[in-house]
């Protein structure tokens, strides 16, 4: 579709200035900056906020993205997968819990979770 071709190192990286980017762009601020590797905004208006917060949720299962669900979403759920068996959610929703807690306060109604 012509977009650059990426790592899976690349490709990660992108998708979390991308959702720093969104968040910024709902916050209500009244221009938003982000000077990324991937991705820059500068003196962006994004118009007024949301009327309410619009969760984001990530469909994830490997270590790297469960970090990140914790950092800045609202959820996540893993793929439904036979190799992915029921047992191996607590420790998931731990390493979700853990990135959570170390990003520390923010603004959520609701921790992230599974």
């Amino acid at each position: 579709m012509g977009g650059p071709s990426r790592t899976p190192s690349e490709a990660f990286a992108a998708f979390e200035e991308a959702l720093r980017i969104i968040r910024l762009f709902w916050s209500g601020e009244r221009a938003i900056n982000f000077a990324g590797r991937f991705y820059s905004v500068h003196g962006l208006h994004p118009g007024p906020a949301p009327a309410h917060r619009i969760g984001i949720w990530i469909g994830a299962y490997k270590p790297r993205m469960l970090r990140l669900i914790g950092r800045l979403a609202d959820g996540g759920f893993p793929p439904c997968r036979p190799t992915r068996p029921p047992e191996g959610m607590p420790a998931m929703q731990h390493s979700i819990d853990e990135s959570a807690q170390a990003e520390g306060p923010r603004p959520r109604r609701y921790p992230a979770h599974l």
